[in-house]
C-alpha cells in the first residue's frame, strides 16, 4: 500500500505543470512537464489505470485513497491545459458511479475528486447545476459526518471559484451546511467542528448576504 502511495504522489508531481525539481530548478529537460512528453498511448494507459484503481478502493486507506484522487485531478488539469483543453469524461462519470454506490469511501473519493475539478474545470462542471445540488444534498445530509464534513468543504470550493452570477442557485444548500455545523457540535465531534467552522466563515466573507439568516444558528 505504501508503494501506491508513493507512485501516485510521485507520477503527481512529475506530470504538474506547477511542480517542478527544487533541487534542480535549472534543469529545463528535468522539469519539463512529463505529461507533454508522454505518448498518447501512455496518456491513455495512465487513464485506464487510475479510473480502474479508483473503482477498486474501497478497503484502502483514506490518505491513499485521496492521494490516488489527487493525481486523477492533476491528469485532468493537463488535459485542460495541455490538450485543447480536453474534458476526462469517463472520470466524471465514474465520480457520478461512484457517489450513487452507497460506498461511504466511494463517496468521499468522489468529493475530493469533485473538489479538485472545481480548481481545473469549474467553466465546465457548472452546467450541471442541477445534478451538483442533487449531490450536495444527498452528501450534505449523510448518515456519518466526514461525508457531510467532505460535502461542505466541496460545495465551499465551488461557491469560492465560480463566478458570482452562478453561485445564486446553491444558496438553498445553506440549511444544509449549517446543519452539518451542528451535527458535529452535537456529536461532540471537535476534528469536525473545527474544520466545519473553517469553511463557514471563510464562505461567509465570500457570500455575506447569503449567510446572514443563518449566523444565529450556528453562532
Amino acid at each position: 500500500m505504501e508503494i501506491r502511495s508513493l507512485a501516485a504522489v510521485i507520477l503527481r508531481r512529475n506530470i504538474s505543470s506547477s511542480d517542478v525539481d527544487v533541487a534542480d530548478v535549472e534543469d529545463v529537460a528535468n522539469n519539463d512537464n512529463l505529461w507533454q512528453r508522454l505518448s498518447d498511448e501512455s496518456r491513455n494507459q495512465i487513464k485506464v489505470e487510475l479510473l480502474n484503481t479508483l473503482s477498486n478502493t474501497a478497503e484502502w486507506p483514506k490518505n491513499v485513497i485521496h492521494k490516488v484522487c489527487s493525481l486523477a485531478v492533476v491528469v485532468q488539469g493537463e488535459m485542460q491545459e495541455h490538450e485543447d483543453k480536453g474534458i476526462w469524461n469517463e472520470l466524471i462519470t465514474l465520480v457520478n458511479t461512484l457517489i450513487q454506490s452507497g460506498v461511504d469511501s466511494n463517496i468521499d473519493s468522489a468529493l475530493q475528486i469533485f473538489d479538485g475539478l472545481f480548481g481545473y474545470i469549474m467553466d465546465y462542471m457548472i452546467q450541471f447545476k442541477d445534478d451538483l445540488i442533487k449531490t450536495f444534498i444527498n452528501t450534505l445530509r449523510h448518515k456519518t459526518l466526514d461525508i457531510q464534513l467532505a460535502s461542505l468543504q466541496c460545495v465551499s470550493k465551488l461557491l469560492s471559484t465560480a463566478e458570482r452570477k452562478d453561485v445564486k442557485q446553491f444558496t438553498e444548500l445553506m440549511p444544509d451546511m449549517t446543519k452539518v455545523i451542528i451535527n458535529a457540535f452535537n456529536e461532540q465531534d471537535e476534528t469536525v467542528l473545527e474544520d466545519a467552522l473553517v469553511e463557514f466563515n471563510e464562505l461567509a466573507e465570500i457570500e455575506p448576504i447569503f449567510f446572514k439568516p443563518y449566523f444565529a444558528d450556528v453562532y
